[in-house]
């Protein structure tokens, strides 16, 4: 029969918070406050993501072969989807505005026939 062990991180910091660091340069910090920071030492939102000259946050569906970007890089930033998908603008859990693989915006639809097309809500 295999030996069961238990890994456990805890924190020797003052401030209580713990610090993943593989390779010494505090790559993952779980700060009071329910805070998550990778690449930061001082996280200041929920999810901090730093990096030195461009940061990713990708999720992705590996079953259907779907990703989604938010990049801030060194001239601009972008929302998108690194896969052959629609990208979808919700709110209220309803689509309010779509853009198709292909290009086409869709306002009120979501599934717009040409470059822009915009339907009124009943």
């Amino acid at each position: 029969m295999s030996e069961v062990k238990t890994n456990k991180i805890s924190s020797l910091a003052s401030n209580n918070d713990i610090t993943l660091d593989p390779d010494g340069t505090g790559d993952v910090v779980v700060a009071a406050g329910h805070k998550l920071g990778i690449g930061t030492s001082s996280p200041d939102t929920s999810l901090h993501i730093s990096a030195a000259s461009s940061a990713r946050l990708r999720l992705e569906d590996t079953t259907n072969s779907v990703k989604a970007d938010i990049l801030v890089g060194d001239t601009s930033s972008v929302i998108g989807n690194a896969s052959n998908h629609d990208l979808a603008f919700m709110t209220n859990d309803a689509n309010r505005m779509t853009i198709t693989s292909g290009g086409n915006v869709g306002i009120g639809t979501s599934s717009p026939a040409v470059a822009l097309h915009v339907q009124a809500g009943s």
